[in-house]
């Protein structure tokens, strides 16, 4: 065992990362990161497409796609496939509510 594994390991106190003491002030360094230093275009590029959510959630559910679209008049209770297409794409997608409406073609009543 190396003789600073250790030291490291027989402390109480132990630092957050092993390396040269370059590695450890770059390492510092990332860590300090701001989640806002990153773009929400960055962001997005990871994220699926609300498009490809509703594709899913249509066929987890064994329903057609424009289920998810089109109107429906008075209150309709069990569209649970739009209620989750609709918390989907703003936990996956990053989408606004105004955004995912928009999509789904719903309408502010």
């Amino acid at each position: 065992m190396d003789e600073g594994i250790a030291t490291f390991y027989s402390k109480g106190n132990q630092a957050p990362c092993l390396g040269s003491d370059e590695f450890r002030a770059w390492a510092y360094q990332q860590r300090q990161m701001d989640d806002n230093e990153v773009s929400k275009s960055s962001l997005q590029q990871f994220r699926p497409n609300i498009d490809e959510v509703m594709t899913s959630v249509a066929k987890g559910f064994g329903v057609e796609l424009l289920t998810l679209t089109e109107s429906q008049r008075g209150r309709r209770e069990g569209n649970v496939p739009r209620w989750v297409v609709m918390h989907l794409g703003q936990e996956l997608c990053g989408l606004s509510l105004r955004q995912i409406a928009d999509r789904l073609g719903l309408k502010r009543t």
